[in-house]
């Protein structure tokens, strides 16, 4: 007497069916997923650049896969990073404004989609030690790092650059000891930056961190003051940072344990 062939289903089998199917499944959703939060995407820290980390690491062109306002610097240190609106501008050291090739190299970045949670006006005249002091106020929670964008008109703004450098590259608080100062004449123009809390000192600087670009992009840099006339500030709490690390260069090899504290206060402001 004869049986017809059935073929044995291993349970080790069907339970690879089931998760093959539960993969399918998943893939055929993953387009009605929520976009992901917006957040800062950071390449390397601060603080290596403190010790003089300036080559570049990743492409500008990759940061705007990750948002559309930021700040940084260029490969060996060459000029402030300036990104509004998804344009990159390079203020040099001659204060002249640049539009790099995507190719371009960033030792340091910090870009985030901007998507402003509340605009609020800014007082008129208003120097910038006064408006962070007062902006403090406004935000409340200061645990958070907050994305910041202000446009509007200004009496005088005051930014700095430097040159590309050679190496052996110096540390940070020689290069700004020389660096080009800019006064700029009453301009339209935006600020943006961040405000990073009091932890972030290990990757960032705590407080606050700004750039300028005139409306005409011709004049712009690492914000050292201004004067309001007329503006408008656009703040975003947020609550996912990336932060990217060098695999590769001097960075493995810099001193990143010492408190940079006092050489950043000297350096970035």
């Amino acid at each position: 007497m004869s049986f017809p062939h059935r073929p044995v289903r291993h349970p080790f089998a069907m339970l690879l069916a089931v998760l093959a199917l539960g993969t399918l499944l998943a893939g055929g959703c993953a387009n009605f997923a929520p976009p992901a939060e917006p957040g800062i995407h950071q390449v390397s820290t601060l603080q290596a650049i403190v010790e003089g980390v300036y080559d570049g690491v990743r492409p500008i062109g990759d940061l705007r896969r990750h948002g559309d306002l930021g700040i940084g610097t260029f490969h060996a240190l060459d000029g402030e990073l300036v990104m509004v609106d998804g344009l990159i501008a390079q203020v040099k050291g001659d204060g002249s404004v640049a539009f790099p090739d995507d190719a371009v190299t960033t030792p340091l970045a910090s870009v985030v989609r901007f998507v402003p949670d509340r605009a609020i006006p800014v007082p008129t005249g208003m120097r910038l030690a006064e408006f962070t002091a007062w902006l403090d106020g406004e935000l409340g929670n200061l645990n958070l790092p907050y994305a910041v964008r202000v446009r509007g008109r200004f009496d005088q703004v005051r930014t700095r650059s430097v040159p590309a450098q050679q190496r052996p590259y110096p540390r940070l608080v020689e290069v700004t000891a020389t660096q080009a100062v800019f006064d700029i004449a009453p301009s339209h123009g935006d600020v943006v930056g961040f405000r990073m809390p009091a932890y972030a000192a290990g990757f960032s600087l705590p407080g606050y961190h700004l750039h300028y670009l005139d409306a005409a992009r011709e004049r712009g840099g690492h914000l050292l003051d201004f004067t309001v006339a007329e503006a408008v500030v656009e703040i975003q709490a947020v609550h996912r940072l990336t932060l990217v690390l060098p695999d590769s260069g001097d960075f493995g090899a810099a001193n990143l344990s010492d408190d940079k504290a006092a050489d950043l206060h000297q350096a970035e402001r």
